[in-house]
């Protein structure tokens, strides 16, 4: 078995920095059928099952809350019951789930910075969230649902109120 973890480029919009593992069945074989993608960077070739699953526990913990966001969307509509119910939630287990496995520390926030008020969309739910990340990406879990209402409720007043 031939083991490939690739992580997600800028092109990918919300889903930049997260890192996935497939299993091919040689490197030939992976060779054969892997077509290059602009969404996509092949980040090492050819790792045991065990250093796949950790590389991929250092997923930047911003990308996975962009993730969970940029998923929710069908189109250019929140889905806010998938954002907060589904999505969400799945990304915060993740990153706890990644802090277990490479006793990464956890990031509390000290002081939260000012967001733009220009941006809509889900442009002012990543900014949101990067308030409360650290210069290396990890995020504090427990204001995430403080910093995303205000957003999170001009988008859905915004989708109300649709021509």
């Amino acid at each position: 078995m031939y083991n490939v973890v690739f992580e997600y480029t800028q092109e990918a919009g919300g889903f930049a920095g997260i890192r996935t593992w497939t299993t091919y069945n040689d490197k030939g074989h992976f060779h054969r059928v892997w077509v290059a993608d602009p969404k996509q960077n092949v980040l090492i070739e050819g790792v045991s099952d065990e250093e796949a699953v950790m590389l991929t526990a250092k997923t930047p913990e911003i990308s996975r809350i962009k993730a969970a966001i940029e998923e929710s969307y069908l189109g250019d509509t929140l889905d806010t019951n998938l954002l907060l119910q589904a999505h969400l939630p799945k990304a915060v287990f993740a990153i706890q789930m990644d802090r277990q496995k490479t006793e990464r520390p956890s990031f509390y926030v000290t002081h939260l910075s000012e967001t733009s008020t220009s941006l809509q969309g889900k442009e002012s739910l990543f900014a949101a969230i990067e308030t409360c990340a650290s210069p290396d990406g990890r995020v504090d879990l427990g204001m995430i649902s403080s910093v995303i209402k205000i957003p999170l409720l001009v988008i859905i007043f915004n989708q109300c109120n649709l021509p």
